[in-house]
């Protein structure tokens, strides 16, 4: 997936988990490319599928509702199944649930 014509999400994702980098956190460092990705962007249709999917390769319960949550108030309908279903994953009911009741309150608004 492109970003801005630059780099794909993807690609960034896999270097993060690479171990030939040392020092990088599997999860809380995709985490964190994911969640500056949202302040400056959003998830735009065009990257909608892949910014989800990386989502889900999140292992990280904790790690993975932290960007669901930073999402949430962003979703739309057509955005809507991508998201519920990297909320699924989570296996935590306690961090399911917060991600969960962020979509509603923000389908709310």
């Amino acid at each position: 997936m492109r970003l801005r014509g630059t780099v794909t999400l993807t690609d960034d994702l896999t270097d993060v988990r690479s171990p030939a980098v040392p020092g990088m956190n599997a999860d809380y460092d995709p985490r964190q490319v994911l969640a500056a990705y949202l302040t400056y962007f959003g998830v735009e249709p065009p990257v909608r599928d892949e910014f989800f999917t990386a989502v889900r390769a999140i292992t990280s319960d904790y790690d993975c509702a932290e960007v669901l949550l930073a999402a949430a108030p962003g979703v739309d309908a057509a955005s809507r199944p991508a998201f519920v279903s990297a909320a699924e994953r989570i296996k935590s009911s306690h961090d399911q649930d917060r991600v969960l009741a962020a979509l509603v309150k923000a389908e709310r608004r």
